[in-house]
């Protein structure tokens, strides 16, 4: 495939894929003029991020972002983005790790993935995605999710922590006795699911033995907030999981 030049619309805090939707007040003359050809011609423009100190040279040639310059040099290869952040020394800066919260998708999905948790209907964790404020394919707006820290508050902290430790204890809440069935046939669905859960904490470990610190690495992003030297085995992993700093990446 040929080379292909599309004009760029530099915003400071964003840059978009191809084809998503960005509803954008244009105002300067030259970036209007810029809409308009674009409009003529093929329709695609690509909006991309600035280096920092970009100000005195805007109304020239200000350096476009080095990831965002090799993305559209590679005419939008999704591969070569990720190839460059994945090298790039922010992606493992030390001060990267745990600074943000994970989404509840990245929660739920990631800790299901992490686990290797055998379920047999996703009925629950769509229900709770919804519950802690991330409703699949339904963001509020265009721009998505505010994300961060706004996703934890009061409410939402209990029910992460909640299906954590319901998830961490799969196999003693088969001891116990049977719960009361609901009577809607869309709860008792996911009561049921629940109930059909897979996923041993012992069994999950044997894949660390004769490397038990590495648990502590693989599931944190930072150091936990508790001490849990004295758990071992399953407990630890409880711990672990329960830490503050699980809700963290």
């Amino acid at each position: 495939m040929g080379q292909v030049f599309v004009p760029i619309f530099p915003l400071p805090d964003l840059t978009f894929f191809p084809h998503t939707l960005l509803p954008l007040h244009v105002f300067e003359a030259r970036y209007r003029a810029m809409v308009t050809d674009c409009l003529a011609r093929d329709k695609r423009m690509a909006v991309v991020a600035l280096e920092p100190g970009y100000e005195p040279a805007y109304d020239g040639k200000p350096a476009v972002r080095r990831i965002a310059a090799q993305f559209r040099e590679s005419d939008y290869q999704v591969k070569v983005a990720l190839r460059q952040l994945l090298h790039s020394e922010a992606f493992w800066a030390p001060e990267s790790r745990g600074a943000l919260v994970k989404s509840p998708v990245e929660l739920v999905v990631g800790t299901l993935r992490q686990f290797d948790v055998g379920y047999t209907d996703p009925l629950p964790f769509v229900l709770l995605l919804r519950n802690l404020g991330q409703d699949l394919f339904s963001p509020p707006n265009v721009r998505g999710w505010p994300g961060g820290e706004a996703w934890i508050d009061t409410r939402t902290l209990l029910a992460r922590k909640a299906f954590l430790e319901r998830l961490m204890r799969v196999d003693e809440m088969r001891l116990a006795p049977m719960p009361a069935m609901a009577e809607k046939p869309m709860a008792r669905r996911a009561q049921q699911a629940m109930l059909e859960l897979r996923f041993s904490a012992d069994d999950w470990l044997r894949g660390f033995r004769g490397r038990e610190q590495a648990v502590q690495t693989v599931l944190l992003a930072l150091a936990p907030a508790a001490d849990v030297s004295t758990a071992s085995g399953a407990d630890r992993v409880r711990a672990l999981t329960a830490d503050p700093v699980y809700q963290l990446k």
